[in-house]
């Protein structure tokens, strides 16, 4: 799918996913994204990532929550002035909540 047309795949699923006028990216970082969908390792890469994300790095989350393994040192959260996530601030909480020793 993304190998058949990386702009389209882009547009569905980088820069399509946020309902209304929202614009996640600057023109020049999209074209950025579609150029990199055009290396197969990258693609590659982010099929592996997407996979983990779905299970693996939630099983391990899920476990370092149980173990009270938590982040121990300073942390910087970046967000994103135009993302989706800023709208909903909850992620935001909750990963203070529950990875942030204190």
């Amino acid at each position: 799918m993304i190998k058949g047309d990386q702009r389209r795949f882009a547009e569905l699923f980088i820069g399509g996913r946020q309902a209304g006028d929202v614009v996640v990216f600057e023109k020049v970082c999209f074209k950025e994204n579609i150029r990199v969908l055009q290396d197969p390792e990258a693609v590659y890469t982010i099929c592996e990532d997407y996979k983990a994300s779905a299970s693996l790095d939630i099983k391990e989350a899920k476990e370092d929550i149980e173990e009270r393994r938590l982040i121990k040192d300073l942390v910087r959260v970046l967000w994103g002035k135009h993302g989706i996530a800023l709208i909903d601030i909850i992620p935001a909480l909750q990963f203070a909540k529950i990875y942030i020793h204190r």
